[in-house]
């Protein structure tokens, strides 16, 4: 039983509010989430840093030209930033779809796997799969 509460009071703490971050890096603060420039300069900053020693935390939901996406927090050494992440086809997924988003608004994202398609000047960010969403 005590480790059931240890386990329920870590949850809990793990999923409290994300940090502040304050950006630092100029072509995100004078760029849209959404731009060319903006993702391509999230891409570098995440294959520089590692995405596995990045946290990231729900934003909102979107559905634009019948592809879903999620719009995720960022954080780590240095980074601060909105990532624009297609979830179309990526399972576990169902609920935040249907719900559009609504609640889920700063909810943890528990060892995330995406990939980073480059293609000329797009860049996407598109889900591969998670462990948990942390609510």
């Amino acid at each position: 039983m005590m480790r059931l509460l240890l386990f329920l009071f870590l949850l809990s703490f793990l999923s409290c509010d994300r940090p502040e971050c304050k950006n630092t890096n100029p072509i995100i603060a004078q760029h849209p989430f959404h731009a060319i420039e903006y993702k391509s300069e999230l891409a570098r900053l995440i294959k520089e840093k590692g995405a596995e020693n990045l946290k990231y935390w729900l934003a909102y939901y979107y559905r634009q030209d019948g592809k879903d996406y999620a719009t995720v927090y960022v954080k780590g050494e240095d980074v601060c930033a909105i990532m624009l992440m297609d979830i179309t086809n990526g399972e576990g997924w169902k609920h935040f779809k249907e719900a559009q988003g609504a609640s889920y608004n700063g909810a943890r994202l528990i060892d995330l796997h995406y990939c980073i398609e480059q293609r000329g000047l797009q860049t996407d960010f598109v889900f591969e799969k998670m462990r948990m969403i942390l609510d």
